[in-house]
């Protein structure tokens, strides 16, 4: 085998790393609301949280592609259940797909909660643009998905880093000066608590990316890529909200406040990268789902890929914060699980075949 990684090894870990970053940059993300709830409250520490969160990110998208490859798997339902076991593998099954819709049909919420504040137009305008721009990417099947991600994932992480390189030289206040609150232990907790909860649907997705994926090599630099570059924006766009955490912390989308106060050209270059993040985390979701429940019902993909858009934009129309509120610890609970028998899945593989090469030198 080869040391160097070659061009179609290349090109499947750019497919890998773009749906992997597409699939964590949401709106939760890139509306700067998670990074201010998990990370910006810190201060200068929060910055390795994030690097600890995309350390976590590259491991998992690295382990999970690479069993995948190893196992022959092109599902998540054969997956969660060579991970977990029949039966709680049953169980992570469908309270991921539960998830998957529901996340699908809150990304179409902020796509519309997006078209109000930005342009002034009504939310539904908003929510049907972005269901039927999803609905055209299920049509076109698996690698329409892949290369919508690859396209706009470029795009999501160049104007974040644009974005926080303009907030470093324009602020009054150094940011590598500020001091987070006085629990600043808890960087850790939440560094680990994000990272697990993003992982749940991400998962979902990259065990459907076998047929992408050339080589385990591919697998482990596609993963690995993925955080770095989920660790690189989040760094991008915590300067901002470090700096001016007092002032944004109460707003519901931090990062549109902050933009409010540059130039018309930088809040150009945001909603370009919010509306990427939304886009991408909705045809994720919604193709992971559609996937699950065309494996489980026999009907034409057409109609069931109608039907989830459709369903999506209905549930969009209403209050999913208590929901969603209610069903978070359980999810958290799913991302833990998952991250740890994933992770330890993958390192007894490791370990299992060191020794059986290295019995095979001695031999």
């Amino acid at each position: 085998m080869s040391k160097f990684i070659t061009k179609k090894e290349i090109k499947s870990a750019v497919k890998i790393a773009g749906v992997y970053t597409g699939l964590i940059l949401g709106a939760g993300f890139a509306s700067g609301r998670e990074l201010t709830d998990f990370f910006a409250r810190y201060g200068v520490i929060s910055y390795a949280g994030i690097v600890l969160s995309g350390i976590i990110f590259a491991l998992c998208g690295w382990a999970v592609t690479d069993i995948c490859v190893v196992n022959k798997i092109d599902s998540y339902e054969d997956f969660s259940k060579l991970i977990f076991g029949k039966r709680l593998g049953v169980f992570i099954e469908y309270a991921v797909a539960l998830f998957l819709i529901v996340l699908f049909a809150t990304m179409l919420a902020a796509s519309g909660a997006a078209f109000r504040e930005a342009f002034k137009l009504p939310d539904m305008l908003g929510v049907m643009l972005c269901g039927v721009f999803c609905l055209v990417i299920f049509l076109f099947g698996a690698e329409a998905f892949v290369r919508i991600n690859v396209v706009l994932a470029p795009v999501m992480v160049v104007g974040g880093v644009f974005i926080g390189l303009y907030s470093f030289f324009t602020e009054t206040v150094p940011v590598f000066k500020l001091s987070g609150g006085a629990l600043v232990y808890n960087w850790v907790t939440q560094s680990l608590v994000y990272a697990c909860y993003n992982i749940v649907t991400a998962v979902s997705v990259l065990s459907c990316m076998r047929e992408f994926t050339v080589s385990r090599k591919a697998a482990k630099y596609g993963g690995i890529a993925g955080g770095a570059a989920l660790s690189l924006l989040g760094a991008a766009l915590l300067i901002p909200l470090i700096v001016n955490y007092n002032s944004v912390s109460a707003y519901e989308i931090p990062m549109m406040y902050l933009v409010n106060m540059y130039s018309r050209h930088v809040k150009a270059v945001y909603m370009t990268v919010l509306l990427s993040a939304i886009v991408t985390t909705a045809v994720g979701n919604g193709y992971a789902f559609v996937l699950w429940l065309g494996g489980k019902v026999n009907v034409k993909k057409i109609y069931i890929k109608i039907f989830v858009t459709v369903l999506a934009v209905g549930m969009s129309s209403f209050g999913f914060s208590s929901f969603v509120g209610r069903i978070y610890p359980l999810f958290g609970f799913i991302g833990v699980l998952q991250i740890v028998r994933i992770i330890w899945f993958f390192a007894r593989a490791s370990i299992l075949k060191f020794f059986c090469n290295a019995r095979k030198i001695n031999v």
